[in-house]
Order: structure tokens, then sequence, then C-alpha cells
């Protein structure tokens, strides 16, 4: 008896778990890479300003975006006037900022995508967007 306790309440907590996953999303503002704005598009504005507004509920494409936005080497060359991308993870907050050319802002640090992850970001944005994405020089 005390077995089927035991395996009703894994159950809950298992059903639980998953309905919590569920409400976990990641929400994208975008702007083509290579569209021009003509006047400025920083952090602060991207959110109203953005051709796409998506919300990613899949985890496993969360995960890929996660992967490609925390990869990339330290620098400094943020641009927050060319910014095109806007991730938002509702479940922590967290807000990771993609500028033209594919330099990151976290809030924390700033890195450079390599140009295979870049090409990778512009691919699974495209797949989500129904664009074509343009190859990095």
């Amino acid at each position: 008896m005390k077995a089927i306790y035991v395996f009703l309440l894994s159950s809950l907590l298992l059903v639980h778990a998953e309905d919590s996953n569920t409400n976990k999303l990641a929400t994208i503002y975008y702007v083509p890479f290579d569209a021009d704005t003509y006047t400025p598009l920083t952090m602060g504005d991207i959110m109203k300003r953005a051709a796409y507004n998506i919300e990613v509920k899949n985890t496993k494409t969360r995960s890929e975006l996660s992967d490609i936005t925390s990869s990339g080497s330290k620098t400094a060359n943020f641009d927050d006037s060319r910014v095109r991308l806007l991730i938002v993870y509702d479940e922590s907050k967290q807000q990771i900022f993609v500028d033209a050319v594919g330099n990151i802002s976290d809030g924390k640090a700033q890195r450079a995508l390599t140009t295979r992850n870049f090409d990778k970001l512009k691919k699974l944005l495209s797949e989500l967007t129904g664009k074509v994405p343009i190859k990095s020089r």
C-alpha cells in the first residue's frame, strides 16, 4: 500500500513539473540583422519597434537560443544604437540583447558570437519568422 502512495505522489509531482515547464517561455523581439533602421534602435526601444514579437514555448528551441547566446568571447564592442534582438526569459526575467553584428549584452557581460554561431542564430530566427537568413560575410 505504501508503494501505491509513493507512486501516486511521484506521478503528481511529475505532472506538476511538466505543467510548470509548459508555462516557461522566451519572448523574442526581433528586427532583421541586416535592416537599416535610419534611426538608432536601442535597448530601450527594441520592444516597441521590433518587426517580430515571437513567444517561444518549445523547450528545445529555448535551449538552443540559450546555448547560442551564452557562447562567444568577451568583448566591449556591443553597440547600443544598433540593437536587433532582445530575448526575455520569463522564468528568470533574464534579458539578452544582440546587436546588428552579433555582439551580446546580458547586463552582466558582453560577448561576441562567432560567425558560425551568429549564422546559427540567424537560421533559428528565420525558422521562427519564416524568412530566409542572409549568411554572415
